[in-house]
């Protein structure tokens, strides 16, 4: 039942997850799972209300998407759903623009959770159809998907060899590194699902380290070594041309790449951002950055949602597996609750994201972003060993390690994502006593 009491407390929990989202994910690599993760493990152990947890659960996601965006751009740690941002927005800090990069990307989350919001509300039931229709071809979806991802990649840097000999070499050598880290992120992908490197209890937390591990701390380590001291001042915009053909696309891109990694099975938003840049014909920074805000709303907020629709379970992403450890959905207002609830958060959040955004603007050429990065760091490990251990420091070296090797050979760190990718094709293609038997997985 529906009270007054009920909806000011979804109001204040709004409020406080979305701004404790925004200023946590300041923190050069550390991504809201690995928060909602801890937090989970001080519920389990107190009675709460259910309902306003997945109310905070989706407020955090907000501010997720908005203060990452600050952290990807100004401090370069991205995550997988954020790699390609880091750029154009890199060049956007060049030219004094940084700030313009920042607000694309805000902007674009904010209508990223309105789509969201509106497509499971209205569209719910249709919605439902389509996942069953893509869940029974998953396996060649995904696997068609990171092929795609491979065979999209081009040669970047080859000039740098002298002879044509050498150019061609220097260009399959990156391409075949491409291929290399795909494969290892799927071996130490199989190993986290199949495996017991992590209790079972805390296994979302092993994939959580080696999330970071992939994306975030091979930034941070590049950042520590070449991070600059003397970042150009950078500018507050008044004003921000945006077209209507910039906006059309950034929409259309970002819905399809944030649609995919929201409806199948480990496909990400970052996958997802690979298909529909060609499948809109993306062309421009403005609209390439908007859509990627978009994209990553559409992805971690529609994912939720979905989990919501009356009458279906349906769990995609690591935030719907929090929620349903401790109940699932049923009713139309539970849906109505929390989808309000992502409105309100979007709101207050966009007042923080600006607010923020022009502080960290003022400042950010002031700022030795060297420091930031080993703040990242220390704080990773620390909360990595607070939750896993050291099989979690273990996890997170060799998930490190293949990270880097896509800065070393300058390939696409979005074949890290094999990590997730490889492991849910074999679970789906039946393959998972093969290749536990093959790996020594007892």
């Amino acid at each position: 039942m529906i009270t007054i009491e009920l909806i000011l407390m979804v109001f204040f929990i709004s409020f406080i997850g979305v701004t404790i989202a925004i200023i946590v994910s300041l923190i050069p690599g550390l991504h809201i799972y690995s928060i909602l993760g801890f937090i989970v493990l001080i519920l389990l152990e107190i009675s709460f209300e259910e309902l306003l947890f997945s109310v905070f659960v989706i407020s955090t996601l907000i501010g997720y998407c908005l203060g990452s965006s600050i952290s990807a751009t100004y401090f370069q740690t991205p995550d997988d759903s954020s790699i390609f941002m880091v750029f154009p927005s890199q060049k956007y800090m060049e030219e004094g623009r940084g700030y313009e990069a920042v607000y694309l990307s805000g902007l674009g989350a904010i209508g990223g959770t309105l789509t969201a919001s509106l497509l499971v509300i209205f569209l719910g039931n249709y919605l439902i159809i389509l996942v069953d229709l893509l869940v029974a071809h998953s396996f060649w979806i995904i696997a068609t998907a990171m092929v795609f991802v491979w065979m999209s990649e081009w040669p970047k840097d080859p000039a740098r060899q002298k002879t044509r000999l050498g150019k061609l070499a220097g260009s399959w050598l990156q391409l075949l590194m491409g291929l290399f880290v795909i494969i290892t992120s799927g071996i130490l992908g199989i190993y986290l699902f199949f495996g017991s490197l992590v209790p079972p209890e805390r296994s979302f937390q092993g994939l959580a380290a080696a999330f970071v591990g992939l994306f975030a701390f091979p930034s941070l380590l590049q950042n520590l070594v070449t991070g600059k001291k003397d970042l150009p001042k950078q500018n507050i915009a008044k004003s921000i041309e945006f077209g209507r053909t910039e906006l059309i696309q950034g929409i259309g891109g970002g819905l399809i790449g944030g649609a995919l990694g929201m409806l199948i099975p480990s496909v990400t938003a970052g996958i997802g951002n690979t298909f529909s840049r060609h499948a809109v014909a993306q062309s421009g920074d403005k609209s390439f950055m908007f859509s990627q805000g978009f994209s990553r709303a559409i992805y971690y907020i529609g994912a939720v949602l979905l989990l919501f629709i009356p009458g279906t379970a349906i769990r995609r992403g690591g935030a719907a597996l929090f929620i349903t450890l401790f109940y699932v959905p049923e009713t139309q207002a539970d849906l109505l609750i929390t989808a309000s609830a992502a409105l309100i958060a979007a709101f207050v959040g966009w007042l923080l994201f600006i607010l923020i955004t022009k502080g960290v603007t003022k400042i950010i050429h002031r700022i030795n972003t060297r420091y930031i990065s080993l703040f990242g760091a220390v704080v990773m490990l620390i909360l990595t060993y607070i939750m896993l251990g050291w099989s979690g420091l273990v996890i997170l070296a060799v998930s490190t390690g293949i990270g880097v090797i896509t800065i070393v050979f300058n390939t696409r760190r979005i074949h890290c994502i094999g990590v997730i990718t490889i492991p849910m094709m074999i679970s789906m293609g039946g393959l998972t006593m093969g290749a536990m038997s093959l790996f020594g997985i007892a």
